[in-house]
């Protein structure tokens, strides 16, 4: 019979006093980190609270156990933004970017304020938000336009940007002096969108805040703009829209337009696998038949995606845009010729192609993958695929107030209408730290 290593009673008792000497030790961390926080929120004119105590204390407990992925629920109004302060005070300096995702460019504007806050306060070095390339001044193109220098000043030279100096423009004139992917080749290029790109990928101890599409693209797209690793950390802010933005964003949508990309005058003559492409997937599209009160139809057969995508697979690549398009269509291809997706045609001015990717907890782990550390955090998190995830530890905060308190409140305020009550409220979760 093989000897049995086991524990005497004194081994043991040393055994759990070292353990609970090490939780000691994180929970006097945590409570120093706190008071971190509240010496941010003091010299900013934040106002502390009780709730936000428990958000942040169960948050890095967890993540000081070894998770990777936490979930906090906490209403509206809790004051789930100040999660990025604590996140980086308990990091305390060691991470390369922490990255803020939200659901729209707006709601990352939100976080600016906060952003430049926390490099005032020395809890990072800098912060970035790298808009769409639409949204910034292309100087090359602008000129070719035949348009007048701009002088950006401070800003990174994207339209909101220079709005923010009171450099303004008309949408004809921005059409013709914005970055525009169909025409830049990037040689020799002072485009402020690869400037911007190139800034927030290249930073180190810095806040960089993005759209969840963008968080998701980094995942799915071969040519990433961020090498994201173990040194980077996330935060998903209203992370129950995130499953419906991987489904697109792993998901493919094609049209005959996006395929007509690959083939340009300036490019010189159409290559001949890519006119083969070209003519299978019009053939694809010419041969699909839909009711007149039908939207949507099955498609069965994608020999047509698979044809296509072999055939741009041997295509000669002619410049960095040609090969920028050219990456992205084999990747809607590749998807759309998967048979484990479900794949249909749309009606619409042009037919489209489409492929659903259903599967959001695989999809959720792919891009927490990328990171460190993940935190999803919402009002609800009814739409994360927990269990599917294996997550089972939720953070959750009861709220700082109940809207049913406050009904002779809103009497008193005088919101006797639907619009004043909803001003009203705002005003309320602002005032509680939303």
């Amino acid at each position: 019979m093989p000897d049995l290593d086991l524990e005497t009673p004194e081994q043991g008792l040393k055994s759990q006093v070292a353990v609970d000497q090490v939780e000691k030790g994180r929970s006097a961390a945590r409570t120093s980190d706190r008071s971190a926080v509240r010496s941010f929120q003091a010299a900013h004119g934040y106002t502390s609270r009780a709730n936000q105590d428990e958000m942040f204390l169960g948050t890095e407990a967890r993540f000081s156990n070894g998770h990777r992925i936490v979930c906090a629920e906490a209403p509206t109004g809790t004051g789930k933004s100040m999660q990025l302060i604590s996140r980086l005070i308990a990091l305390n300096g060691r991470y390369q970017r922490m990255v803020v995702a939200t659901l729209t460019r707006s709601q990352a504007d939100q976080y600016r304020e906060l952003a430049e806050q926390a490099v005032c306060h020395g809890l990072a070095d800098s912060w970035h938000i790298p808009h769409g390339s639409a949204e910034y001044l292309c100087p090359k193109r602008r000129a070719s336009n035949g348009l007048p220098h701009v002088n950006v000043g401070d800003s990174e030279g994207s339209r909101s940007g220079l709005a923010r100096l009171g450099v303004t423009f008309t949408d004809g004139e921005w059409a013709l002096s914005n970055h525009s992917s169909e025409e830049c080749e990037r040689e020799e290029c002072s485009d402020y969108y690869y400037a911007a790109s190139d800034a927030a990928a290249n930073s180190s101890r810095s806040i960089v805040l993005m759209t969840q599409t963008r968080v998701a693209l980094e995942a799915v797209m071969s040519h990433q703009v961020f090498a994201f690793s173990a040194d980077d950390h996330l935060i998903l802010d209203e992370a129950h829209n995130f499953p419906g933005v991987l489904r697109e964003v792993f998901g493919a949508t094609l049209t005959s337009k996006k395929m007509a990309e690959l083939r340009r005058p300036a490019d010189g003559p159409v290559e001949r696998h890519v006119a083969e492409a070209l003519r299978t997937i019009r053939d694809f599209f010419n041969g699909v038949q839909l009711a007149e009160d039908q939207e949507y139809t099955k498609i069965a057969d994608r020999s047509a995606f698979r044809v296509a995508y072999s055939l741009l697979m041997d295509a000669d690549v002619q410049n960095q845009r040609h090969e920028r398009v050219l990456m992205r269509i084999l990747r809607e291809l590749e998807v759309l010729a998967d048979e484990t997706k479900h794949a249909f045609v749309r009606r619409g001015k042009r037919p489209q192609a489409c492929a659903a990717d259903l599967d959001a907890a695989a999809n959720l782990r792919k891009v927490a993958d990328l990171f460190g550390t993940t935190l999803l955090m919402s009002a609800t998190l009814s739409g994360i695929p927990m269990e599917d995830m294996g997550l089972d530890d939720l953070v959750t905060v009861p709220s700082a107030f109940n809207l049913r308190d406050n009904r002779q409140l809103l009497t008193r305020a005088g919101a006797n209408t639907e619009e004043a009550k909803m001003r009203y409220l705002v005003e309320l979760v602002k005032e509680n730290g939303g």
